[in-house]
Parts: C-alpha cells; structure tokens; sequence
C-alpha cells in the first residue's frame, strides 16, 4: 500500500527554501495541525474548510506556506494524502500512507484522531528523556566551566607567588601549575582542535559504516544503550501497532518504517522480517535470531501472531517498552547526578588542596 510520491516543482521550491533556512519545522506544529484536522473532521467539517482555518490560524510562516501550498492543490482536485506528500520534510512516508488509508477507507477523522494520539505520545516520550538529561548536562557544564576557571585564573596567581619562593613545590602542585601554563598557552589552539575533531567525527557518523561503528559501541554501554533501544523499539512497535490499526498489511507497514529508524541494527532487523514474512515464515523468526528483541516481547508477539491481534499486542508492546524506559531514565540519572556531582567536586576539591599544600610547610618552601 506504499505510494509513489509526485513530484511537484512548486513544492520542491518551496521544502529547498525551508531546508536552506536551516529551520525546521518543530514537531509540536505537525501535533497542533494533527489535533485541529482531527477536531474540524469529526465535526463534520469540510477538508478545504479545515485547511483553510488552520492556515488563518497557524502562526509559524513556514509552515503556513505549506498550508497555503495544500489548499492551492487541493483545490486543483489532488486528494490531501497527495498533497501532503509534496512535503516530505514535515510529512513523512508513515503520516502520508496512514492519511491515504484514511481516504480510502472514508474514515479520515479516525485517522488523524489516532495520528494525534501517536505523535503526541512519541513527543511526550523523547522529551521526557531530553528533560530528565538537562539537570546532569547543567551541572557538568557548570563544573567543567569552574574548573577551567580555576586552571586559567587562579592557579597562574599561585604559580607567580611560589616561583618568587623559589623551592621545589609538590609533584600534585607542579601537575595542577603545568597543565594550568598549558592550558594556558595552548587554548584557543585546544578549541579549535576540538572544533575540527567534533567536526570530523560528526563527518564520519554520518557515513554509513561511522554510524554503524559508533552505534555498535553506544548500545554496549551499561544502561545507556539499554535506553537507547528500548526507546527504538518503543518508536517501532508504536508505529507499527498504529499502521496495524488502520488497515495496513503487515508487509506494507514494514516497508513504510524500513530505514526510519536511526539506529542501522533495528533497520536491518526490519528487513529480515520482511524477508521471513515474504517466504511465508512467521515474524517471530525473523527477531529470534537478534538479540535485540527482550523474550517477553517475542512471546508477546508470537501470541499476537496466533491471535491475529497484532496492532494490539504491538501497541501493548510499545507501553510496555516506555514503562520500562522511564523507570531506567530515572535510575540512570538517580546514578549520573550524584556520581558528578562527587567525581568534580573531588576535582575542584583536589585543585585547591594542590594550590594551599605548599603553605603547609612554609619553611621548605621559604628555603629556611
């Protein structure tokens, strides 16, 4: 049931100027669009009206140009899964075949009600995890900004005055005075250095075996990469379970989240159940032979499989796996916030020990 995109010079015109501006369009718009065309159709609003009133209504122009753009063709006698699609960088290949199933089966309002409900629990889970991140990225920034500090301003002071001493300071004095002088000579080369590694690296992520690379390393960390799949599989089995929903064929709903994924190892997965599903093999087959899938989740599915109830057990699969996720979100910044807070506090700490040890034993380092 997948469908080939037209192609639309107009609309090329316009995704290449919205891409140009390097603005994206935030994703809390598509929701607020979602929710207005859900709200306008089960009121038995006519589709031109909806767009009409969500145009006058919208207030980013970006995506009011779009809106503009989707009247205009709709219009012309295009059907909205159509002109959605002429905008690939604010509706995906997922959103544009669940609003042609809609079209189809004459139930849009449905349709955009549960497109509603999936972008908006998608976008409560992703935030929910950036939020409970931002208080350890603070604190870490804030700490490593004192340090610097310290290194830069305060140590070189320390430094003059015992060199006018003239005695052999200790050897964790000498490391703190010597990594300040470096700091000190070398920063904006240091910054720049970082500047062009991160650049690189961000180079090389974006390839293909970078990623992969990278990827393999990330999800073998304790609960990080625990966290990081457990959300994809959070993603895809939410996705999955809503293309279930509205009538798409297992295959096809496969086919529309290949490659949707960031993480190379779940889009390959993807694939061998495609492939097991094509030579008429169950699905569990095809996720048996990864380590990815947790087994109470392939026992869930294969229930699913003999039930035929699979956008239930998916959807179930995907409540479970964010439950799950939130619980080991908590746990990972329960062990993060305390664990930086004493490793730069040992730090900072151990610095100031450094700079007032020689002050201790005043007559060596007189030279009395």
């Amino acid at each position: 049931m997948r469908r080939r995109k037209p192609r639309f010079k107009g609309s090329r015109l316009l995704e290449s100027k919205i891409k140009a501006s390097g603005k994206k369009i935030k994703e809390r718009i598509l929701i607020d669009f979602t929710r207005s065309m859900s709200t306008m159709l089960n009121a038995r609003l006519p589709i031109l009206t909806c767009i009409s009133i969500i145009s006058k209504e919208t207030k980013d122009n970006d995506f009011r140009a779009v809106i503009d753009d989707i009247k205009k063709e709709l219009q012309k006698g295009l059907s909205l899964s159509e002109c959605l699609s002429r905008h690939p960088l604010i509706f995906n290949s997922f959103y544009i075949n669940l609003v042609h199933v809609g079209e189809a089966a004459g139930i849009l309002e449905i349709v955009f009600s549960r497109l509603e409900s999936h972008l908006d629990r998608m976008y409560q889970l992703k935030t929910k995890i950036k939020t409970a991140l931002i208080y350890p990225g603070l604190i870490l920034g804030v700490a490593l900004s004192a340090l610097i500090f310290l290194l830069l301003a305060i140590v070189p002071t320390f430094a003059e005055m015992y060199k006018d001493f003239d005695a052999e300071l200790p050897g964790i004095t000498n490391f703190f005075i010597n990594t300040s002088n470096f700091l000190g000579k070398y920063f904006w080369l240091i910054l720049i250095s970082m500047f062009f590694f991160f650049w690189g690296m961000h180079y090389l992520l974006r390839t293909k075996t970078g990623s992969y690379f990278a990827q393999t390393l990330i999800l073998r960390i304790p609960i990080i990469g625990d966290i990081i799949i457990k959300s994809s599989l959070a993603s895809f089995s939410r996705s999955m379970g809503t293309l279930l929903e509205n009538g798409v064929p297992m295959v096809d709903g496969l086919k529309i989240l290949n490659h949707a994924s960031k993480i190379i190892k779940l889009d390959r997965l993807i694939s061998d159940m495609i492939t097991s599903l094509n030579k008429g093999k169950p699905l569990s087959t095809a996720l048996t032979k990864d380590q990815i899938w947790p087994p109470m989740v392939l026992e869930m599915l294969a229930v699913g499989e003999q039930t035929a109830q699979m956008d239930r057990m998916f959807l179930h699969i995907a409540e479970t796996c964010e439950k799950d996720l939130n619980a080991k979100v908590q746990t990972l910044v329960s062990i993060i916030e305390p664990l930086l807070i004493i490793l730069l506090g040992l730090v900072i700490g151990l610095l100031l020990i450094a700079m007032y040890l020689p002050m201790f034993d005043l007559t060596s380092v007189i030279g009395i």
